[in-house]
């Protein structure tokens, strides 16, 4: 099973399966409504912040080993798949997470 995170075009979260909150430590509540941007971390982040912005304007993006912070600082590595759907309030992206091991450095 996946987590499921959908985000708007500004990069707020609309909404969350359980895996997601499971898996970033937070309730279902406290995810919605965050900046999807708090979640990136390392030196990559501009890097992921352009992913995020080019998979809107193609309609479909993929990102491996992404480092994500999770409630209390952790950096958990997930795989994304994600592409753009329409929704009543605009587009939105819906990424498709699973953990993964991390790089080897």
């Amino acid at each position: 099973e996946f987590a499921v995170v959908v985000v708007d075009a500004s990069g707020k979260v609309v909404e969350v399966n359980e895996k997601a909150a499971t898996l970033s430590g937070y309730s279902k509540d406290e995810l919605k409504g965050m900046e999807i941007y708090s979640f990136l971390s390392g030196s990559d982040f501009l890097d992921y912040v352009g992913d995020f912005t080019r998979a809107f304007l193609e309609g479909f993006g993929e990102a491996k080993q992404v480092p994500v912070k999770i409630r209390g600082g952790k950096i958990v590595h997930v795989d994304v798949t994600a592409s753009v759907e329409e929704s009543l309030d605009g587009p939105v992206l819906k990424a498709f997470l699973k953990e993964s091991l991390p790089r080897k450095q």
